[in-house]
């Protein structure tokens, strides 16, 4: 792990963090003492199951939070409130 002084780290930012970005974890110092660590964010992991799913052509995904559905499922019978009333008397 490569030790930064603080003043150096703030003098240099743009240059260290390029190296963070890369996978290096540095120690930060203030006047010899390890104060902070900076690393990497963790890279969020795909399921297999989606890959496989996305190589396949079955799925679409970019990357985000799913949307949802763009229109509402059909739904046959009563509806669960009407239920709920009667189940309530």
């Amino acid at each position: 792990m490569t030790k930064v002084g603080v003043r150096q780290l703030k003098n240099q930012l743009s240059r260290y963090l390029a190296r963070v970005r890369k996978g290096e974890v540095l120690a930060v110092t203030q006047r010899g003492r390890e104060v902070a660590i900076l690393s990497p964010v963790p890279t969020a992991t795909v399921p297999k199951e989606l890959a496989e799913m996305v190589t396949a052509g079955l799925a679409e995904w970019r990357g985000g939070k799913p949307a949802g559905a763009t229109r509402p499922a059909k739904v046959q019978g009563r509806r669960i409130s009407s239920l709920i009333i009667e189940d309530r008397r």
